[in-house]
């Protein structure tokens, strides 16, 4: 951030420029049980900053009012979200009407201090089976949809431990209704994710968001009952798997195997377990067992680079080169011109063609 504002200062366009700076999401750092990210969703994750600079912005404001495009220099506690920041840059930019969008324009303007911000958490769901968590924040609190549901106070409450669901019927009642009435609004066509160009796709999948994914998948409403386990009662299998990860950066590959095992055997649904269990076969040397638990993946969540990539560094290693190839071949089509890919599928060609020369 400080060379793109060195670098429109040094070409003085500083005071012509809007910008805008958003965190995508913060880090659990062992909160709730949580390492990392995209499991949970406490303040802890969904808390970002949002930094607006506003040339043009209003400088003497009132201070009891919250105002984020025009406030320069001066802190918001306001209730913002991301899906903010498209309407904010189309109103900004003069594109005329952003059409039936979630988000609502920030540029010089006021915040609603009523409205409310839906968050969600599919993550747990697409790589352990998991049911998807679900949720509203307003002024008034924070409901998580889940078995049980919970009630949260994240102002008085930051550790966010303290269940107010029992005294706060009826605005849980409103944040269901909330949600439900967002997922009956208009949303993307199931094949419009096809419309996305390759370099896009890249660049998402480079930020480590689109791993597990599987577009043909139909993901169950945000409300939806399915009978699936709620991720907080599964802080067991969440720990094994930090475990097993932390296992393999030591080169214990051996020490993981039977704990990914386990963790299959309780859960076949782990997405995640078995792509690290066929990683760790592979640099064990056990390649025929690694084909065989990586293909065991569902086939939607097989299209992940690495698992292509793993299946063909093991046929290659069994001198079974054409399924090797049509491995790396899948692994490039999902990271075109990953220099990586583009080695493997040469060696491998060349492998094929000698071996037919010898054939001769």
């Amino acid at each position: 951030v400080g060379a793109l504002l060195s670098a429109l200062r040094a070409e003085r366009l500083l005071d012509q420029t809007l910008v805008l700076v958003a965190g995508d999401h913060g880090e659990s750092l062992g909160r709730h049980g949580e390492q990392t990210h995209s499991i949970f969703c406490y303040e802890s994750t969904l808390r970002v900053p949002l930094f607006v600079r506003d040339p043009g912005g209003q400088r003497d404001v009132d201070r009891g009012v919250d105002r984020v495009g025009g406030l320069v220099g001066r802190r918001s506690d306001a209730l913002v979200s991301l899906v903010d920041v498209f309407p904010t840059f189309v109103e900004a930019l003069q594109l005329g009407d952003v059409g039936d969008v979630d988000g609502q324009s920030l540029f010089r303007r006021a915040v609603d201090p009523g409205r409310g911000a839906y968050f969600e958490s599919y993550a747990g769901h697409l790589a352990y089976g998991w049911r998807p968590i679900a949720g509203w924040i307003d002024a008034h609190g924070k409901y998580i949809h889940g078995s049980p549901p919970q009630y949260l106070d994240p102002r008085q409450d930051p550790d966010e431990t303290h269940d107010l669901l029992p005294g706060a019927g009826l605005h849980a009642a409103r944040a269901r209704a909330a949600i439900s009435a967002l997922a009956r609004r208009r949303r993307l066509s199931p094949g419009a994710h096809e419309s996305v160009d390759a370099a896009t796709r890249e660049q998402v999948r480079a930020l480590g968001y689109a791993g597990v994914s599987d577009p043909s998948a139909k993901l169950p409403e945000p409300l939806a009952e399915q009978g699936l386990p709620d991720p907080r009662g599964r802080l067991h299998e969440l720990q094994a798997y930090y475990r097993a990860t932390a296992l393999g950066a030591r080169g214990d590959y051996a020490e993981a195997l039977p704990l990914l095992q386990a963790m299959i055997a309780d859960n076949p649904h782990n997405v995640l377990a078995i792509t690290l269990l066929g990683a760790f076969q592979y640099k064990l040397g056990q390649y025929r067992e690694a084909i065989a638990t990586l293909e065991s993946i569902p086939a939607g969540k097989r299209d992940q680079a690495n698992v292509r990539e793993f299946l063909g560094h093991s046929y290659e290693r069994l001198g079974e080169y054409d399924q090797a190839l049509e491995q790396y071949r899948l692994a490039l089509e999902l990271k075109p011109g990953d220099a990586h890919h583009l080695q493997d599928v040469a060696r491998v060609t060349q492998l094929q063609a000698a071996g037919r020369g010898s054939e001769r």
